[in-house]
């Protein structure tokens, strides 16, 4: 049996080159594939089902590459073996540069044994020549999203802490960070000592309920999906964020959203202690109330948000913010910054990673958005 012919895939060759030698996406390449494992550096057994009426069942494969002196050109050999027979063979595929995408031309021969020997030859052909086209299929939609991953611009939303850092004036103290050393080289290992509100972090149900979640309780989902941005970049130090403000400036919200504040407060102060705490843009409680109301998941602020904790003997029932926004369901996120690179009237993808620390009330977070 032979078997030729070739596929325009949407990428260049540099592209292609490794994916097509990666084992991962070689499980996703070979249709009903089940599993592949690597047994050799270039050697690899997986088992596949085919659905094909005429050769249904589960089949074992071997497929090893082969060195080539060619760029972009390489060779295998390999067998698959099952309920109706077996084809034990040798190919080899050559990319050529076609502008921005990549001409994959490829052929093959094999011997076949067993029940596939006494079927027609044209039809065995169709079946493999379906398959490999199959194969090419995926391997070109996954190069698309490739492709539009390695496009996407990562914002980072974080603020950077160290030994300068103060934490909020509630505990007011700064960050203490303790390095180890051992020699002859250089080899290090540090120890922290913070308060979990310190910089970009996010805060949970504990902060205001005895029996509240904890960073260990609450799954990556609930911080993470499609953002907008209330841009209210127009205030000034001390303003009073209101329902107002909110009912002027923010776009329509749904139910799931994630809401970011944009205050320019972070971009402008963070460094400035206490300023930064003791000045800032802080949030009403109607205003609170006002987001939750209209069902976002979660709240970011790139100012310090509740007034109260500015001072230096507020009390927990003064903790209005919080209890509104946590008490909800909603989650609290805390120290942003860089707001301002955002799309103001579109929605974005936003994750808030945090740290899973079992009874922690907040925890330390890198908090980034991807942009097409």
């Amino acid at each position: 049996m032979k078997v030729a012919g070739h596929y325009m895939l949407d990428a260049s060759p540099d592209r292609v080159w490794p994916v097509i030698h990666d084992p991962t996406s070689l499980v996703r390449l070979i249709p009903g594939c089940e599993k592949l494992e690597q047994i050799g550096p270039a050697e690899y057994r997986g088992q596949m089902q085919l659905w094909l009426a005429a050769v249904a069942g589960k089949y074992e494969t071997r497929v090893k590459l082969l060195e080539s002196g060619e760029p972009y050109h390489t060779g295998f050999e390999g067998e698959v073996s099952g309920p109706a027979g077996s084809i034990r063979g040798s190919a080899s595929f050559r990319l050529r540069a076609a502008e921005d995408k990549t001409l994959l031309e490829y052929e093959g021969q094999g011997m076949i044994a067993g029940a596939l020997a006494m079927m027609n030859g044209r039809f065995v052909e169709g079946v493999a020549r379906s398959l490999i086209n199959q194969g090419l299929a995926t391997l070109n939609k996954q190069l698309k999203l490739l492709l539009e991953v390695s496009m996407a611009r990562i914002i980072d939303l974080s603020l950077p802490i160290g030994e300068d850092t103060l934490s909020p004036p509630s505990v007011s103290t700064r960050l203490k960070l303790t390095s180890f050393h051992r020699g002859p080289g250089f080899w290090q290992a540090s120890k922290v000592e913070m308060v979990l509100h310190t910089g970009s972090h996010v805060d949970f149900t504990r902060h205001v309920q005895a029996d509240g979640e904890t960073a260990a309780d609450v799954p990556l989902d609930r911080v993470c999906g499609e953002a907008l941005v209330v841009d209210l970049s127009f205030v000034e130090a001390n303003h009073k964020i209101t329902v107002a403000d909110l009912e002027a400036h923010a776009p329509e919200i749904r139910k799931g959203d994630i809401v970011l504040v944009h205050t320019g407060w972070a971009e402008k102060q963070w460094g400035n202690f206490p300023t930064y705490y003791l000045e800032s843009p802080y949030c009403s409680p109607e205003a609170a109330q006002w987001l939750v109301d209209r069902g976002a998941k979660a709240i970011g602020f790139d100012c310090f948000s509740e007034y109260c904790a500015r001072l230096p003997d507020f009390t927990s029932e003064e903790f209005v913010i919080h209890k509104i926004i946590l008490e909800s369901g909603s989650i609290l996120m805390q120290q942003m910054t860089n707001l301002s690179q955002l799309p103001k009237q579109r929605r974005f993808q936003f994750f808030a990673p945090f740290i899973k620390m079992r009874g922690a009330e907040g925890a330390p977070a890198r908090f980034f958005a991807i942009l097409d």
